[in-house]
């Protein structure tokens, strides 16, 4: 709801971001006192990309990739990788396979499962960010370990990716 904006910002960064609800962007401007002339906040589905024709220094996606399709995930990358302005970097936060609920509900394909009902989520691993982030620049993967929601970590993979 803001929380990497407000980071930004208050480290002399211009920030634009992508949000599919309103309630979200509600909160981003409520919570993280993220003003509207300040930081434009797209409404939409990042799946409906580009909300606008700039070209961006740096991208940050943290914990949406892995909810996408193998189509969504492909074209949010190349979306994001147009959108980068030359030596930009995108960084991209993913849930590894080591994470406990790797391989619950029903699986969908490949490292892909619904986790509850409406909750599709897929699984990565180096092989697998290999795969899907190279045509884009990646020139780092780096584990890293991310609070959950009940106080413990979740294992997750950043990719990071430089535009030539």
């Amino acid at each position: 709801y803001g929380r990497s904006a407000a980071g930004c910002l208050a480290r002399g960064t211009s920030v634009a971001g992508i949000e599919i609800s309103e309630t979200a962007i509600g909160l981003a401007r409520t919570r993280q006192g993220l003003p509207a002339e300040q930081v434009p906040i797209h409404h939409g589905s990042v799946t409906d990309m580009p909300f606008d024709t700039r070209r961006y220094g740096g991208i940050y996606c943290h914990g949406l990739l892995y909810l996408l399709d193998a189509e969504g995930r492909a074209k949010l990358l190349r979306d994001c990788a147009a959108q980068l302005a030359p030596g930009g970097h995108m960084v991209f936060t993913l849930i590894a396979k080591e994470a406990p609920m790797y391989g619950q509900g029903p699986r969908l394909g490949e490292d892909w499962y619904e986790r509850l009902p409406g909750l599709p989520m897929y699984f990565y691993d180096e092989a697998s960010v290999q795969r899907d982030f190279g045509a884009v620049g990646l020139v780092e993967t780096r584990r890293q370990d991310e609070p959950a929601h009940d106080g413990t970590t979740l294992p997750f993979l950043v990719a990071t990716c430089r535009a030539a």
